[in-house]
């Protein structure tokens, strides 16, 4: 999961988030301090990262597409600057 994270260029929080869990899972998950990690999380986590939860969780079958990650992380970093924008518009229109 670090390597898929880390070719999107997404932080463990924001991946946190994606994935619908609260913050500081991945770093959990990543450091291995969770020795089983239930089917839905991998699940959430692969579905986040747009990779197939089998190779999340065994590495089986084709590796992920790096620019597809690559891409994924851009895509999320545009939707979070623009969610800043908005706020910000809107605290200056109060």
């Amino acid at each position: 999961m670090r390597w898929a994270r880390l070719v999107a260029g997404i932080p463990q929080r924001e991946l946190d988030r994606l994935a619908g869990h609260s913050e500081g899972f991945t770093g959990i998950i990543e450091a291995r301090h969770s020795s089983v990690v239930q089917t839905d999380t991998v699940e959430r986590y692969a579905s986040a990262l747009g990779i197939a939860a089998s190779w999340l969780a065994f590495e089986e079958g084709p590796a992920p597409d790096e620019a597809g990650l690559r891409a994924l992380g851009e895509r999320t970093r545009e939707a979070k600057a623009a969610a800043k924008a908005a706020t910000r518009a809107t605290r200056a229109a109060a």
